[in-house]
């Protein structure tokens, strides 16, 4: 579940991302930054692989939300310049074939990610929908093997998708409060935060599910079958 221990939520994340590691999919997204990966444009030509690189975020600040998940983040001071890159592949990938596909076109990333929505992570680009962030140039989008950004931006959500992920976030992180889910989707994942306020009612009785299984003293698990 959300934690109030920063730590204890950072080791929650990291379970969770280990475990959705060993799955397949189609889009994956990371942060790099320049001065490891002075190439990334030539190489990412020579993929063939649909990408769209972002504009270099160099006015991006921490937040006091920064802060609370990681100290060392002090809200207000500035960010490292950086790229975000979304790729999507026409099948299913795993974690370590993507960071090959990185590896190959001269990109260096430690942060690395699979894309729970095409449409969010496009828009994030730029911060289309953060009000709250410095916004960047829809001009400076690059993009590479036919890959279009504001289609990528405009495309429908797989709704049935997020409520997956969402399901399966709840039960690794045994979330037994929607409210507190729900606040937690509002500052960390936006494209959930917006379809709960569309379709909460599957996502609540979940986790009241959870809950209760949780009260019974029983473990959570995602091979309860």
């Amino acid at each position: 579940m959300p934690y109030k221990d920063p730590e204890k939520q950072r080791d929650a994340q990291r379970r969770y991302e280990e475990k959705r590691r060993g799955k397949r999919h189609k889009a994956w997204m990371c942060v790099f930054y320049e001065d490891s990966s002075p190439n990334w444009h030539d190489g990412l030509d020579e993929q063939g692989v649909a990408t769209c690189v972002s504009p270099v975020h160099d006015r991006d600040r921490w937040t006091t939300h920064d802060q609370a998940k990681n100290p060392e983040h002090r809200a207000g001071d500035g960010k490292v310049p950086h790229r975000h890159l979304l790729a999507e592949f026409e099948h299913a990938v795993g974690y370590q074939d993507f960071k090959a596909f990185l590896e190959d076109a001269g990109i260096t990333s430690s942060n690395i990610k699979f894309a729970k929505s095409v449409r969010g992570m496009a828009r994030y680009l730029t911060h289309m929908d953060s009000p709250d962030k410095a916004r960047y140039s829809d001009d400076e989008v690059v993009e590479f093997g036919g890959a279009s950004w504001r289609e990528w931006c405009e495309r429908s959500e797989d709704d049935h998708a997020m409520m997956q992920a969402m399901r399966e976030f709840i039960v690794v992180n045994e979330v037994t409060d929607f409210w507190a889910f729900q606040f937690w989707c509002d500052q960390n994942q936006p494209e959930w935060s917006r379809l709960l306020d569309r379709k909460c009612y599957g996502i609540d009785r979940f986790v009241g599910s959870v809950r209760a299984w949780v009260r019974a003293g029983k473990s959570v698990s995602l091979s309860l079958l």
